[in-house]
C-alpha cells in the first residue's frame, strides 16, 4: 500500500512541476527570473518542473504569487 501511495504523490509532483512550467512559460518568465523571484535557484526550479524533485507548500505559495493572473 505504501508503494502505490508514494507512486501517486510523486505523479502529483510530476504534475505540478509541468503546471509550473507551463504556468510560467505563458507569463514569459525564464526559471531564472521565477527563481529569483521565489528566492531559489534555477536549477531548484529545473528540478521541480521536471519532477526530479517536489516543491514545498511554502515555495508552491510563493510560485503561485507570481504566475497567477493578475486580479482585473
Amino acid at each position: 500500500m505504501q508503494t502505490e501511495e508514494k507512486t501517486l504523490y510523486q505523479l502529483d509532483g510530476v504534475m505540478i512541476g509541468k503546471r509550473i512550467k507551463s504556468v510560467r512559460k505563458a507569463k514569459g518568465l525564464t526559471q531564472e527570473q521565477l527563481a529569483e523571484r521565489c528566492g531559489c535557484t534555477s536549477t531548484h526550479i529545473s528540478n521541480i518542473e521536471n519532477g526530479k524533485i517536489g516543491i514545498s507548500i511554502e515555495l508552491l505559495y510563493t510560485c503561485l504569487l507570481y504566475t497567477s493572473p493578475s486580479p482585473r
